[in-house]
């Protein structure tokens, strides 16, 4: 328990490129426009609507293994709003969805098993319900999904193993790390978060937990992870709650600094602004029922990396200059007549 599944067979980064599509260059022809539930495209010349390509709210899109297919990437928990809908069970992704489930019970059942033979199936059941356990990132290749590529436990430690925790648990939209895009970062309303290589699922670092960490509901619109300034190299990463937010940083998952809205509840999430591309200022504009308020963030970059370069430098001149000296000097001085 714990792994990572990865059920697609590896390629070399040579065949992906002979076999990704190529790109068509041509006189734009369509209108393409997010709406929701997904993108429509309509046609320039007279508007016609063309196509419809419906998209899951809460998933990522993207190409997340250099292969040329589009996937889609989620983070699973016991309260995502497909398991209230009426539709749950008829969809394209369901099923997978369902097979990490009956696995997690599968798992869940066999443990019981060794710890406690004697109880009876009943038992088990009432202790371990469906939907249950359900703490994953799960990675689908294809639109519509046509394979699983992995899936990778979130909650690691016994206390958000537990049944409760599990059902008031919910994650915010997964959000792919520039300026590679191939990491992706997981925030949870509970204060974890954690980041993940987007080809694999394999855990790179997960963020320790604060006092006061922003929070939100199962079905709230304003649960997000930001990046400060996605062209700049280790942007930090901002998290959006109903609440608070707070900015971590994207190497360690160290936390930088965090604070809480003036007035609750928000009216919308908040938005990031750059002022100028000049600079590093980004401005937060926080809509509340009686103002707009506006948080400054300004990266500035560091040079303790540079000066630390330069002083080792140093030592080692120093430590040169005092060997050369000792053993090629013959015991003169430099000042000696």
């Amino acid at each position: 328990k714990g792994g990572i599944n990865n059920n697609q067979p590896k390629k070399s980064k040579s065949w992906h490129s002979r076999h990704a599509p190529k790109p068509v260059h041509g006189r734009p022809n369509v209108l393409l426009s997010r709406v929701d539930g997904g993108i429509k495209v309509r046609s320039l010349k007279n508007g016609r609507s063309i196509c419809h390509l419906s998209l899951l709210d809460h998933v990522m899109y993207a190409d997340i293994n250099n292969d040329g297919t589009l996937d889609q990437l989620q983070a699973l928990t016991t309260n995502r709003n497909f398991f209230r809908q009426k539709s749950f069970g008829s969809g394209e992704n369901d099923k997978w969805v369902h097979q990490l489930q009956n696995q997690i019970m599968g798992e869940e059942r066999e443990k019981q098993n060794k710890q406690n033979p004697k109880q009876n199936n009943n038992e088990r059941n009432r202790r371990y319900p469906k939907g249950n356990g359900l703490c994953h990132i799960m990675a689908l290749s294809g639109i519509p999904a046509r394979e699983e590529l992995y899936s990778a436990p979130l909650c690691d430690s016994n206390r958000d193993s537990t049944s409760k925790n599990l059902v008031e648990l919910s994650a915010a939209p997964p959000l792919l790390v520039a300026p590679n895009h191939d990491e992706v970062i997981i925030a949870l309303s509970n204060g974890a978060v954690s980041k993940h290589v987007a080809a694999t699922g394999q855990k790179i670092w997960q963020g320790r937990r604060r006092d006061n960490p922003p929070t939100w509901g199962p079905k709230s619109p304003l649960a997000a992870v930001k990046q400060i300034l996605p062209a700049v190299r280790n942007s930090p990463i901002l998290i959006l709650g109903e609440t608070s937010m707070s900015m971590r940083s994207p190497l360690g998952g160290r936390l930088l600094d965090s604070t809480d809205y003036p007035t609750a509840p928000v009216l919308q999430r908040p938005t990031l602004h750059q002022l100028d591309d000049k600079n590093n200022l980004v401005i937060v504009l926080v809509t509340t029922p009686d103002a707009v308020w506006a948080y400054v963030v300004e990266l500035q970059t560091s040079t303790t990396l540079v000066f630390r370069f330069m002083v080792g430098f140093l030592f080692v001149f120093i430590a040169f200059a005092l060997l050369r000296n000792k053993y090629m000097g013959g015991g003169r001085r430099s000042t000696d007549p």
